[in-house]
């Protein structure tokens, strides 16, 4: 098992510079505790945005997912192949949305993660014009299943962005509980971004560590597995700090310098440092840093904020999902894109009473003809109803056994009881997805006629 973590940790060496922003980490070194990782909250957004979905489509009534509960594909789909598609299209998010802390030429640049100040309005000018590539990619394409990988790579590292937003600047230090609807949207981001001669963080000494932060910190430090993992990474205990307090700049927005993003070093007099063990512009002034990408002060000075501003995080990418959703304005398209569904659905309400005897043969008929018309993959619901109830709604995807089942029957028993039709339709309508056409067929005479 330990050769295996080592395996796993040295194929992302050779392409990750900063802190693991990948689950995949947290199965080599077990100091990340409930760090929420880029693909983590991607897993969970996408989760909740694919119920949302399959709920507006095909009238799921199951509970909507927890943000990062497991997501039940499982109980949401009737065949294997959809639960593998869903499978499928969120490893593929989880990846793409890692890409920004992978490629070389998006690793380093300051632009896609909201770093170094005097770049947040390029970032989220960045943000802004990938976002409209998005939009715009999808509504021309010809022929979206031969791109939609490529469309789901710009989505992943367009989100990548808008997450960073809440963990590397000091929204969340300014106190703001929900997300800023302006990022990647309007050039204006509703603050100020700080001024190059202003500064923006004191410096942050290594005695502000309480005392169960200094037994974590020499606990880590003496286990010579984790010295030997960190030390593959660059990593230096010297630069990690805990810092409270130590944003000085008051209504205006910063983010911290990182040392691998070449193009701002050096990082200037009196700025934030992002911070942790492998940010070596933490050691000079001001040291420390502001970054909340982890729940552990070894990667993230600012740790004990990391859930809010994750949280944050995936609110906002369920948002960009929504606004993509909007935007487009095609169901259909949009849930290729996100790997599901939007099924045709068609439902039949039966009478089965005696005085269906002589058209019963002209309504399965009449099934059949809309049912060849029908896609293969629609889902067809049956209502049977009689003098006394209507039987359970039943659910098919295979038109053949729609017909044996209207096929399985003989008209009946008294028809004295026209109440029924009302009730059967009713909880009929309640059960299907909405915009699904229901056919009547009954001899019956209403309550009203």
């Amino acid at each position: 098992m330990q050769i295996l973590k080592w395996l796993i940790l040295i194929a992302f060496l050779d392409s990750v510079n900063c802190f693991a922003t990948t689950e995949a980490f947290a199965a080599v070194l077990d100091i990340f505790h409930d760090t929420r990782f880029h693909d983590t909250q991607m897993a969970t957004a996408l989760c909740i945005t694919q119920y949302r979905f399959l709920q507006r489509n095909i009238g799921l009534t199951a509970r909507e997912p927890a943000l990062y509960e497991s997501c039940p594909y499982s109980d949401w789909f009737l065949s294997v192949s959809e639960y593998a598609t869903a499978q499928k299209v969120k490893l593929e998010f989880m990846y793409y949305v890692n890409r920004p802390d992978i490629i070389e030429a998006l690793k380093s640049n300051p632009i896609t993660h909201f770093d170094a100040e005097s770049f947040i309005s390029g970032s989220n000018y960045n943000l802004i014009q990938s976002r409209q590539t998005v939009f715009k990619s999808i509504k021309r394409l010809a022929d979206i299943e031969n791109d939609i990988g490529s469309i789901r790579q710009l989505i992943g590292q367009s989100i990548h962005t808008l997450q960073d937003f809440y963990s590397h600047t000091n929204w969340v230090e300014m106190g703001y509980k929900v997300i800023n609807s302006r990022v990647g949207e309007d050039s204006y981001l509703g603050l100020p971004v700080n001024q190059p001669h202003i500064d923006a963080c004191r410096a942050c000494t290594k005695d502000e560590m309480s005392s169960g932060e200094q037994a974590e910190f020499n606990r880590i430090k003496s286990s010579i597995y984790n010295n030997l993992l960190l030390g593959l990474l660059d990593f230096s205990f010297d630069n990690v700090y805990v810092c409270r307090n130590n944003i000085i700049v008051n209504n205006f927005l910063t983010s911290g310098y990182y040392s691998s993003e070449v193009s701002v070093a050096p990082k200037p007099k009196g700025k934030c440092s992002h911070g942790g063990g492998t940010d070596s512009t933490d050691a000079t002034c001001a040291p420390g840093g502001i970054s909340k990408d982890a729940d552990t002060f070894i990667f993230a000075p600012h740790y004990y904020l990391h859930s809010i501003a994750a949280n944050l995080s995936v609110q906002a990418t369920i948002r960009y999902f929504e606004d993509l959703r909007l935007s487009i304005g095609d169901e259909k398209l949009f849930g290729l894109i996100i790997g599901m569904s939007k099924y045709t659905s068609l439902a039949f309400v039966v009478d089965t009473t005696s005085s269906m005897q002589t058209s019963i043969t002209a309504t399965r008929l009449y099934v059949k003809s809309l049912l060849d018309n029908t896609p293969d993959d629609a889902m067809i619901f049956v209502t049977l109803f009689s003098d006394s109830g209507f039987s359970n709604i039943r659910q098919f995807s295979d038109k053949p056994e729609v017909m044996a089942y209207l096929f399985s029957f003989t008209p009946s028993g008294s028809d004295n009881n026209p109440g029924i039709v009302y009730n059967a339709i009713l909880a009929t309508a309640k059960f299907v997805p909405p915009e699904t056409n229901i056919f009547i067929f009954t001899e019956l005479k209403t309550m009203n006629d």
